[in-house]
């Protein structure tokens, strides 16, 4: 996913899921608000609540990017820079990452801080 994130040109949905699933959201099949609706309804929720939640813009948006960042290094320290087009950033002590967004790279810093906490 971390690759995927470097590579993306901009915010995707698609990406936002992912990072969802990964911090523990979970996919589930609901009931059609229309009873003759014969198609599947995608919820997603965050235990323990079992209430359908939107999925973050963790791609688009640099607040919901900064949460992300907040469950990965809480009350730590972290930056975002960028130079042209390419942007960094970086929690901690961690690697410096860089892509297409702020928000994307911050993304790629609180996952891979997510990732080195759960090989320690």
């Amino acid at each position: 996913m971390i690759e995927s994130l470097r590579q993306a040109p901009g915010p995707d949905r698609k990406l936002d899921f992912a990072i969802a699933t990964f911090v523990g959201f979970e996919r589930r099949v609901a009931p059609q608000d229309d009873p003759t609706d014969t198609g599947v309804k995608i919820v997603y929720v965050r235990p323990p609540s079992e209430e359908p939640v939107k999925v973050p813009d963790f791609t688009r948006s640099i607040d919901a990017a900064y949460a992300l960042a907040q469950v990965a290094a809480p009350r730590h320290v972290g930056a975002v820079t960028w130079e042209g087009a390419k942007f960094r950033a970086k929690l901690n002590d961690g690697e410096v990452c860089e892509a297409a967004t702020p928000a994307i790279a911050v993304c790629i810093a609180a996952l891979t801080e997510l990732a080195k906490n759960q090989r320690a």
